[in-house]
């Protein structure tokens, strides 16, 4: 977990309507919480988007064991929401805004951008007003489900992938989404900390996820703080010699 701030964080941004209601804080406020005595809600694998690999589900189990042994309390939560569901919403509104910004020259083969990206952009073509502005009510809708669901609670403990790195050629967005557990964090409006949870047999990093309510950082850098020395160590590389 790395944290970069100036002495005080701004909160809202005149430019940015999106963060009228963000509330400034103290660079280093988060450093007198204690994760002791916080609430975390837990998502269970039947929640999961994705399955987890053997290795991941280690680590996301022994992040639940390190959690309850700083004495933070353990919910497992019922979700009112779905990773599937606001990924695949989230997506359809990046693909209409980014089709909107880069349409014309996205169709333009002799412009080196991603196969992956190009392929999520030219979808925005195909979104229909109506499902864009339906998709964006469901946005402002699911946000206030979160903000009612987390209320009594310092954070929502999740996996961050379902599996460990892969050689890029090995990459395939149209098979696994590769975003389903990091997304949905966009589409509700939270805040994210995605922490080192130790490595593979084979040396390579996995990580967990920790979401709180909407401009709550503070709990979670406290929490990770706590959390990650109990799971992984910053001195530890993966062996990249090979690549």
């Amino acid at each position: 977990m790395a944290l970069s701030c100036s002495k005080r964080f701004r909160g809202a941004e005149p430019e940015d309507p999106t963060t009228r209601l963000a509330p400034a804080i103290t660079s280093g406020a988060w450093q007198t919480l204690r994760a002791e005595g916080m609430q975390v809600a837990v998502m269970r694998e039947e929640d999961f988007p994705l399955p987890l690999d053997a290795e991941s589900q280690d680590a996301y189990d022994r992040a639940k064991e390190a959690l309850a042994s700083l004495g933070v309390k353990l919910v497992p939560a019922d979700l009112p929401f779905s990773f599937n569901d606001m990924t695949e919403r989230n997506g359809r509104i990046i693909a209409a805004e980014s089709y909107a910004v880069h349409r014309e020259y996205i169709h333009d083969q002799s412009i080196p951008i991603g196969p992956y990206v190009r392929q999520r952009v030219l979808a925005g073509a195909d979104i229909s007003a109506n499902d864009y502005i339906e998709t964006l009510a469901d946005h402002r809708r699911m946000k206030a489900v979160y903000a009612e669901f987390m209320k009594p609670f310092d954070a929502l403990l999740t996996p961050s992938l379902p599996f460990p790195a892969i050689p890029v050629a090995e990459v395939d967005e149209a098979a696994v989404p590769l975003a389903a557990y990091g997304r949905p964090a966009n589409y509700l409006g939270a805040c994210g900390l995605a922490l080192p949870a130790g490595f593979t047999a084979t040396g390579l990093p996995l990580s967990v996820q920790l979401m709180g309510a909407a401009f709550a950082e503070e709990p979670l850098l406290a929490l990770g703080a706590a959390l990650e020395p109990t799971l992984s160590t910053t001195e530890r590389k993966p062996d990249l010699t090979a690549v």
